[in-house]
């Protein structure tokens, strides 16, 4: 228990400083994954962790979105991610319209 408990005031202590780190920035644009999509059947998660680059979202206590960008127009996607304070859903969505505004249409392969 009292392990546990200096683990979550460490996070506490690194939210508290990446909140002043962030301060005067709207969002973090990053990607989502290290490589584009890949069948779920051919992932493992051994190998090349998918979610290592969402992770700092959660531990942050972040709210965030990530939108497919496809590269060329027959490759697959990648995911670009859109992370904003927490409690800012509503606001991020927004954002995320508009961004995805601005990104090129699906592969007509996939659409």
């Amino acid at each position: 228990a009292a392990e546990y408990e200096e683990l979550l005031a460490e996070r506490h202590r690194d939210m508290a400083k990446f909140s002043a780190a962030f301060e005067g920035f709207d969002c973090l644009l990053l990607p989502s994954t290290p490589q584009t999509a890949t069948p779920v059947s051919e992932v493992d998660e051994n190998k090349i962790p998918m979610s290592r680059l969402t992770r700092a979202g959660n531990y942050y206590g972040l709210c965030g979105l990530s939108l497919p960008y496809w590269q060329q127009v027959e490759s697959l996607p990648v995911g670009i991610q859109i992370l904003m304070r927490g409690g800012g859903d509503a606001r991020l969505l927004s954002v995320g319209l508009g961004i995805e505004s601005l990104l090129p249409r699906a592969s007509p392969l996939f659409r």
